[in-house]
């Protein structure tokens, strides 16, 4: 991405106008395959493709208090959390006007189960944020965002060993989890 992120990047921070908009071009690709990961081997997702859950995504932080980009690796972290909470909101949506049906077809339950498992994934992931922050955030930066360990550690400014152990403990915790659930 040669000097160009970075330099947008600098004039965002100083609020200069069409920054922000110049920064998500620039990192459009990289944005795409975050949400192409995201909805990847979501069958109950059938009003959700790529390109909304990137617009939905971006319309959600324009809405928000504006947060200052530090890196790239920042940034694409910043909207993959924002990604896995439309992804989310989507599934928590869909189960509750399922709980309106009462005739679901054999198909039809087995998308629902991967809604409520995508629902218990992000529970669990707020439960860990709540005891664990920093373990949290790894989970974002490697499993949804995508981060290399190296990126991961350059986003959360700490040691690529830390970001190794807190990847590993983040990983046992939520899998007692997802299995007590």
């Amino acid at each position: 991405m040669n000097g160009e992120f970075p330099a947008a990047l600098e004039r965002c921070s100083g609020r200069e106008d069409q920054a922000q908009q110049i920064l998500t071009t620039l990192a459009y690709d990289d944005l795409k395959a975050i949400a192409r990961r995201h909805l990847r081997g979501s069958r109950w997702i059938n009003t959700l493709d790529t390109t909304s859950l990137l617009h939905e995504s971006y319309l959600r932080l324009a809405n928000a208090d504006s947060q200052t980009q530090q890196s790239q690796a920042h940034m694409l972290n910043l909207v993959s959390c924002t990604m896995r909470h439309v992804v989310c909101d989507h599934a928590r949506r869909r189960l509750r006007q399922s709980q309106q049906l009462q005739n679901a077809s054999d198909a039809d339950k087995a998308l629902l189960d991967e809604a409520r498992t995508i629902a218990a994934l992000d529970d669990a992931l707020r439960d860990l944020a709540r005891v664990q922050p920093r373990q949290a955030r790894v989970v974002e930066c490697r499993f949804f965002t995508g981060l290399s360990l190296t990126e991961t550690a350059l986003a959360l400014d700490v040691s690529e060993r830390t970001v190794e152990r807190d990847w590993a403990d983040a990983r046992r915790w939520l899998a007692s989890q997802l299995e007590a659930a």
